[in-house]
């Protein structure tokens, strides 16, 4: 068997800095040529973790190790915000570290007359998001994070999911405590009154929405903000309203943030059908388990809830 191919993937390349710094100059701007390079270049004084993923060169006595494969395997552009988002660039956080999910939350939420705040302290951490109104206590952990480009990423985010599962439960335990509960509503500037909690995951992305292996929700940020806004759906047969009347009432967000409530949510994670798929390349058999969207099914299910449609000039 030829091994040419293997042998020259695996290569490093020695490359002296300005000879470098003069051939990015062709593919970059040339004033933009060594901050790409400082980006997505790895130093042995750096004091982080060496990643190839998210940093595929190295830099050393004045020389750069290039790993051709995975410079030119790796998405280059997605893995610069992937690595700025891991060192808490101030350009994608507002302050280097906190996220703007919580503020995201607190407009949609304050249109609709909930009292709301972020980063309020329990007495055992803080609480990323909580909403109060009538007699419900909405509280969030959010996770934002880059979608995953690969297994090891998605595993990762799985278990910021599993974390975030961990400091709801401390959160909830914290207020079925009385007093705890008091000092929040105090803060809040909201009668001490008995009220239910709603826990809620919230992500800036899709990926695990609807998921029923936690005993929490997770919901994703720009969802959950339409569904308080707006409450609709729209499909290629038109706008169907969610709430159950033309305003949100208290009812509505609570069944939208519970496992069996969360009605469209549930019939598009339905409408998704396992598929097969058997290769056969150089006579070895390879099977690909996967799940494919069936578009048809999904409007047919959302019909079949009964939602108002509305007129196309509420739309």
């Amino acid at each position: 068997m030829d091994h040419k191919e293997v042998h020259l993937r695996s290569l490093l390349l020695v490359i002296p800095t300005d000879d470098l710094l003069k051939w990015m100059t062709k593919i970059v701007d040339a004033s933009k040529a060594g901050e790409f390079l400082d980006i997505i270049t790895w130093r042995p004084d750096q004091g982080n973790v060496f990643d190839l993923q998210y940093q595929p060169l190295i830099l050393a006595d004045g020389f750069y190790l290039v790993p051709l494969a995975i410079l030119a395997n790796s998405n280059s552009l997605r893995n610069i915000y992937a690595s700025e988002f891991k060192f808490g660039n101030p350009l994608l956080f507002d302050d280097g570290s906190i996220s703007t999910l919580g503020r995201q939350l607190s407009e949609s939420f304050g249109k609709q007359e909930f009292v709301t705040a972020t980063g309020i302290n329990h007495g055992g951490g803080d609480i990323d998001f909580i909403a109060v109104k009538a007699d419900v206590m909405i509280v969030a952990e959010c996770k934002n994070y880059l979608l995953p480009a690969n297994v090891f990423e998605e595993r990762n985010v799985f278990d910021h999911l599993l974390k975030a599962k961990y400091q709801l439960g401390v959160i909830t335990n914290a207020l079925a405590e009385s007093d705890k509960m008091r000092a929040i509503c105090d803060r809040l500037g909201v009668p001490f009154i008995n009220r239910d909690v709603v826990p809620v995951i919230i992500t800036n992305n899709r990926l695990f929405v609807g998921s029923k292996f936690f005993e929490f929700p997770i919901r994703s940020v720009h969802e959950l903000t339409h569904f308080v806004e707006e409450g609709t759906v729209s499909t290629i047969e038109g706008t169907f309203r969610q709430w159950k009347t033309e305003r949100l009432k208290i009812d509505d967000i609570r069944e939208y943030l519970s496992h069996d409530g969360y009605q469209v949510g549930n019939v598009l994670l339905e409408a998704f059908a396992p598929r097969t798929k058997d290769y056969a390349p150089h006579g070895i058999s390879l099977v690909i388990h996967d799940f494919v969207f069936d578009p048809v099914q999904a409007l047919a299910k959302i019909k079949g809830l009964e939602l108002l449609q509305l007129p196309a000039e509420e739309r």
